[in-house]
This record gives structure tokens, C-alpha cells and sequence, in this order.
């Protein structure tokens, strides 16, 4: 059990070039090795255009990996879009789940495109990214 607050963050960003099934790979490896090390869970969703992820730990750490997430050069137009601390951690069966579904690109696309994303909205977003039956595939 956590004797700390978890720090959760979720953010969204517009893919840059062409991410194929070998580079979301590679993506995966690299986050599910180093958030192991780390303590970090979360889940990454992809949907073709957009990535959206939850990241959770310490916040020190959280805000590190959204700090390399930023440079990295397939990601444009990174959003935080909630960023809180919890009791309890939402993710904690994954360093690193995956979904891969183009039918929340539409939702992905929206939150990212809206100004007024409502509180509710993106937690209807990361609770699908919870329990999809899909997710950790890959």
C-alpha cells in the first residue's frame, strides 16, 4: 500500500511521422523498462494520429518522464490536461499498458482540439483506458 501521495498525470499529443507497429514497440519496451525501475505506472493509448497518457508515481519522477516525453521528437502539441495527486494508484497493474483503438480517435482528437475539456469527459477517457480488455497488449 502507497504511504505517499501518488502523483497522476495525463496528457495528450499529436504524433509526428509515421508511428508503425515496430516503433510503438519500441516505445513500450523503453517506457515498460524504465518506469519498472521507477515505480511508474500508467497506460498509453494510441490511436493512429494521437497518443493520450496516464502516468502515476512520484511526483518528482511523473514530471521527469513528461519532461523527456516533451523532447522526444515524435511528439508534438504535448497537453497536460490533469495533472493531481491521488491515494491510490488507478494503473498499478501496468509499468506500461497499450491500447490501440481508432474509435477513441475521435475523443482523443477532442479533448486535444478543446479548450473546455470537462473534468468529467477526461475521466470517462482515462477509465476507458483502464479497463479495455486490450490494454498491455503488444
Amino acid at each position: 500500500m502507497e504511504t505517499h501521495p501518488i502523483h497522476q498525470l495525463f496528457y495528450v499529443s499529436r504524433a509526428v511521422g509515421l508511428q508503425d507497429a515496430a516503433s510503438i514497440h519500441d516505445i513500450l519496451h523503453a517506457a515498460r523498462r524504465n518506469n519498472a525501475r521507477s515505480d511508474v505506472t500508467g497506460c498509453l493509448l494510441f490511436s493512429g494520429l494521437y497518443f493520450a497518457q496516464v502516468l502515476e508515481g512520484d511526483r518528482d519522477v511523473v514530471c521527469a518522464t513528461l519532461a523527456r516525453i516533451v523532447k522526444d521528437d515524435r511528439h508534438a502539441e504535448v497537453r497536460v490536461l490533469l495533472e493531481r495527486d491521488v491515494g491510490l494508484r488507478e494503473y498499478e497493474q501496468w509499468s506500461m499498458g497499450y491500447m490501440h483503438d481508432l474509435t477513441l480517435e475521435d475523443d482523443v482528437r477532442g479533448t486535444i482540439l478543446s479548450r473546455g475539456q470537462s473534468i468529467e469527459g477526461l475521466s470517462k477517457l482515462m477509465a476507458r483506458m483502464r479497463t479495455d480488455a486490450v490494454v498491455g497488449a503488444l
